[in-house]
């Protein structure tokens, strides 16, 4: 308990920082610790910066478009956004009629409007439809394999952490390494399965041999046989040549 203490309070505070960041990394080189700590940085930073754009952009249209300011308002006290529209927005006068210069793009932004909204109900039955698949699947696949329910929820956790990390934009060490294996399995298997057949057929020929070298081609002394005399080989059946 000391000897972590002591390390904790040695440790650089960036260093700290770095790896409370990322928690499943390894920085023992403390080189490429650095490295990487000034990369993140500057990444950082420069998220900081776009988003302080972002932020600038956005208070100049709320300066310009009060009415949109008064409704964004309105939304973040906790306003339905019709309601927040209808306080500031004649809706009838703020349709345009033919032949205003906005009327087509008025219409095609309302048809677009509708076809991202018919999209996206269609992905969220799609969704639906899917994880109630994916539930008997999961189920049919852990009684196949016999996994008892602490292994199932310790698998569940893992795959929650890749997902995590994917969604954040980083993944360690350990998460791509399960998923390498995963990726060879098949392979592997094969490969595996391959040896294993050469193996055998080495061992009989490594038997066939060691009972050759025991009996040196010859029968038991004790039989009171001969040994055959063995057929001459011939490199070319010349004998079956023309039947």
């Amino acid at each position: 308990m000391a000897e972590t203490t002591t390390e904790k309070r040695n440790t650089p505070r960036w260093l700290e920082r770095l790896r409370k960041r990322y928690p499943d990394r390894d920085f023992a080189d403390e080189a490429a610790a650095k490295e990487e700590f000034y990369a993140d940085y500057d990444r950082t930073l420069g998220e900081y910066d776009e988003l302080k754009g972002e932020n600038a952009r956005i208070l100049e249209t709320l300066q310009e478009n009060p009415e949109f300011a008064e409704v964004f308002a309105s939304i973040r006290d906790g306003m339905p956004l019709r309601v927040a529209l209808a306080r500031v927005v004649d809706f009838d006068a703020a349709l345009p009629q033919e032949g205003d210069p906005d009327y087509e793009d008025f219409n095609r932004s309302r048809e677009e409007y509708k076809t991202r909204q018919r999209e996206m109900a269609e992905r969220r039955r799609r969704i639906a439809e899917n994880q109630e698949k994916s539930k008997v699947e999961i189920e049919d696949f852990f009684r196949s394999i016999g996994a008892e329910e602490e292994e199932q929820n310790a698998f569940a956790d893992f795959l929650q952490g890749i997902f995590d990390d994917v969604f954040d934009g980083r993944m360690g060490k350990a998460a791509l390494k399960k998923l390498w294996q995963a990726y060879k399995y098949e392979e592997d298997v094969e490969a595996s399965r391959q040896a294993g057949e050469v193996a055998g057929r080495n061992a009989k020929i490594e038997t066939r041999r060691e009972k050759a070298r025991a009996t040196d081609g010859l029968p038991d002394a004790g039989s009171g046989i001969a040994a055959p005399e063995p057929p001459r080989r011939k490199i070319f059946d010349t004998d079956s040549w023309g039947k």
